[in-house]
Order: structure tokens, then C-alpha cells, then sequence
């Protein structure tokens, strides 16, 4: 709320009230030096709301014009779950662009490769598993598939039909819940 003074009103912080110096660059809302932050980036005002920190290089804040999402495994190409993904900063996007392709100290992993893939320069992952391991047909791009609970075997659709869930993964066991 502004407060007056004599010759103007005077905005004040959202969070503590004291004088505001600025406005976020996300929220438009006002903020005192305190309770705000400077993107590393674009040198934009942001709120600690509205910051975030690579999860790379984990250096100062960055406004979210300044994030970049990392979705896809540098490993194994697939597409982590929401909420499993990695935030980016776009130094530390071109500095894995530019890494050679079997570098696995940038760019972002999926946790399967991150435990699987770090002592090989080929994707342990990936090439695992080539066939279902129930019916024998080949994973060719084609035919689709069923992460397990362990989330890294496949089972092709036609056979996680079948297949009770109870039985849990039938490479790895992982989920059997039968006695």
C-alpha cells in the first residue's frame, strides 16, 4: 500500500513494506532492494518468486526469460516425466551444444542414465533393452511400449495388457507385489 509523505506517495515493498526501489520484471509487483534480485543474465529486477537457479552451474538468480527447460535426455533422447525436468541457463545450454556428444558432465540426464550411463560413453540405458522381454518383438520406433515401475524396461502395449502389475517388471522384479 502507498504510503504518503508531504510531496508524494511513496510505493511501498510487497513483502516488507519499507520503501520500494523497484518492480519485478515477472509479477509487476513492487519490491524493496532487500527482497529483490537482479537476473544474472539480463540484469533484470525479479522476486524471489519469480527467480530460479540453473540446476547446472547453480549461479545466481535468473528471471524466467532468462531459463531454459531441459526435457530430453542427453543420453538416452527420451523425455523425462513433468516434474523431473532440469532448469538452464543458457550458458550452460551452449556449453553442453558445444561439448562432444559422449561428454556426461553437461547437459541434463534423466536419473536412469545419471545412475546406469556415467562410466560409459555409449547409453547403457537405451540399449538395455531392444525387445520386449516377454513377446520378443523389437523396439524399431514402431511399436510402442510401457515404461515399468522400475522405469527402465519396456514392455511392449500388447504385452502390459496381459501382463498383471502385481508381477512388477518382469526383467527386474521391481513392483512385485505377489507373495
Amino acid at each position: 500500500m502507498p504510503r504518503s509523505s508531504a510531496n508524494a506517495m511513496v510505493e511501498e515493498c510487497v513483502n516488507c513494506e519499507d520503501p520500494a526501489s523497484a518492480v519485478c520484471k515477472g509479477c509487476d509487483r513492487s519490491f524493496c532492494k532487500r527482497c529483490s534480485s537482479e537476473c544474472a543474465h539480463c540484469s533484470a529486477t525479479i522476486c524471489m518468486s519469480c527467480s530460479a537457479i540453473c540446476d547446472f552451474c547453480i549461479r545466481s538468480s535468473m528471471c524466467q526469460a532468462c531459463t531454459i527447460i531441459r526435457e530430453t535426455c542427453k543420453c538416452c533422447k527420451e523425455t523425462v516425466a513433468v516434474g523431473e525436468h532440469a532448469v538452464s541457463c543458457s550458458q550452460c545450454v551452449l556449453d553442453d551444444w558445444l561439448a562432444p556428444p559422449t561428454d556426461k558432465t553437461t547437459g541434463f540426464l534423466c536419473t536412469n542414465c545419471e545412475n546406469h550411463c556415467m562410466s560409459t560413453d555409449a547409453c547403457n540405458v537405451k540399449t538395455m533393452q531392444d525387445a520386449c522381454p516377454i513377446c520378443f518383438d523389437e523396439f524399431d520406433g514402431n511399436l510402442q511400449y510401457e515404461l515399468q515401475q522400475c522405469e527402465l524396461h519396456k514392455v511392449c502395449i500388447i504385452c502390459a495388457e496381459r501382463h498383471t502389475r502385481k508381477m512388477g517388471c518382469p526383467l527386474c522384479r521391481e513392483g512385485c507385489t505377489m507373495a
